[in-house]
């Protein structure tokens, strides 16, 4: 305590005694405010590597916000605001005309749930220049475990951004270059932050450019696959540890289906940052491939013959109008039609998913063309509901050898279960 402390202490005490008590209390709250001011310090260096600054707010999510009850001196640097001026006010002060909205729905969605969130924005400083603030939000919570406060770690990666843009606009812009648009790739810096994904990627995943960018590489990846992964980044293991190294794991496409990949790394030393390059297999699908082969032994048209479910015969009058000329006997037991609903009636196109008319007809077109052709499409069934079958179909002609194709003969396999009709 200071000299002036001591004297407004023993103003407003009543006796000598009262002095004592209230000057030994005022000491021990003093030296417990130094131990939490060190204990903060000490949390403070120990995640300085990786966060420059950090605010913690009180729990309220609805309108204006929660408020900020805590900022460091990192967030005064980051930001250029008083960190005691923004005491009360809620972090929407760093929100502005580029701050992504999408994301702070997510985010309030994953607050709203009581879980962490990770992310980047485009954040505003006090004097309005803007930087890409890279955050990491936890609930805190008290005794009996209910969330009280938010804390918030704040990274200004600005710069980094700027510089994996330059290396992506330069070196590794793949999905311009024709020898890699036909490969699975994507591209991971030593944090597990996602850079780039090519188009093959994305469509693997079902996530866009931006979602991936605001995800570690490790939460595409099943539970059972996701800490060993994330250890080999956050182990910061050498260029040996990813250089060649084939991974299989099971990721999870957006719409929680799970397929299994392997991916070899190779390491791209650009500028002043190292890039892991990832060369995606899907295995899940290589493995069904090779299991269908192994199961025939035989080319896919012996293949197709061995699980078809009807063959057809259709030819083309002069009109360009499609009539079923034959039907095989299994065709009832499919579509739940007798084969007389179509023969020579003219309603081809009843059989088909309006949906899926064009694709059929463009299929059948090519065999008239005089090419054999394989398509999946949905036939509608005699009680409302489809199915999705594959169709091989190949040209037939009037003598072997010959130019012109007269009709052409279909062979249909179901391959997937009933699903409800689309309501037009």
């Amino acid at each position: 305590m200071d000299q002036q402390q001591i004297e407004s202490l023993k103003k407003h005490s009543k006796n000598e005694e009262s002095f004592q008590f209230l000057q030994e209390e005022f000491e021990r709250i003093d030296q417990k405010r130094q131990e939490l001011e060190q204990q903060l310090q000490l949390l403070e260096s120990a995640i300085r590597n990786d966060y420059d600054g950090i605010i913690i707010t009180n729990l309220p999510l609805d309108k204006p916000g929660p408020r900020i009850v805590y900022a460091n001196e990192g967030f005064e640097k980051i930001t250029g605001y008083d960190r005691r001026q923004v005491i009360g006010e809620t972090p929407r002060i760093l929100q502005g005309e580029k701050t992504d909205e999408q994301t702070l729905s997510r985010l309030r969605r994953k607050l709203e749930n009581g879980q962490s969130f990770f992310g980047r924005l485009i954040n505003y400083r006090k004097d309005g220049s803007e930087f890409v603030n890279q955050f990491d939000v936890h609930p805190l919570r008290n005794a009996e475990g209910e969330i009280t406060h938010w804390v918030s770690y704040m990274h200004d990666i600005t710069e980094r951004k700027r510089a994996e843009r330059n290396v992506v606009d330069t070196e590794i812009e793949f999905d311009e270059l024709r020898q890699e648009s036909k490969r699975t790739l994507l591209d991971i810096d030593e944090d597990g932050n996602i850079i780039k994904a090519n188009r093959a990627f994305r469509d693997l995943v079902g996530y866009d450019q931006q979602e991936l960018q605001q995800i570690k590489v490790w939460e595409l990846v099943t539970e059972k696959y996701r800490e060993s992964l994330r250890d080999r980044f956050e182990g910061k293991k050498g260029q040996q540890d990813f250089e060649g190294q084939p991974y299989r794991v099971i990721i999870c496409h957006k719409s929680g289906a799970a397929l299994q990949v392997e991916i070899n790394t190779r390491v791209m030393n650009l500028q002043d940052r190292r890039i892991i390059r990832g060369d995606v297999k899907n295995i899940t699908f290589q493995k069904r491939v090779v299991r269908k082969l192994k199961e025939r032994k035989e080319d896919f048209k012996r293949l197709f013959r061995n699980v078809t479910d009807f063959t057809y015969r259709i030819e083309k009058d002069e009109e360009g109008q499609y009539h079923f000329e034959a039907l095989s006997e299994d065709f009832p037991e499919l579509t739940g039609y007798y084969e007389d609903e179509f023969i020579q009636h003219g309603s081809w196109e009843k059989l088909i998913h309006p949906e899926d008319v064009e694709k059929a007809a463009n299929h059948l077109e090519v065999a008239f063309q005089g090419q054999s052709h394989t398509e999946i499409y949905r036939i509608v069934q005699s009680d409302g509901s489809y199915r999705t079958i594959l169709d091989y179909v190949k040209p037939l002609r009037e003598k072997e050898g010959s130019d012109g194709v007269t009709a052409v003969r279909g062979s249909v396999s179901s391959h997937l279960e009933v699903q409800p009709a689309t309501q037009e």
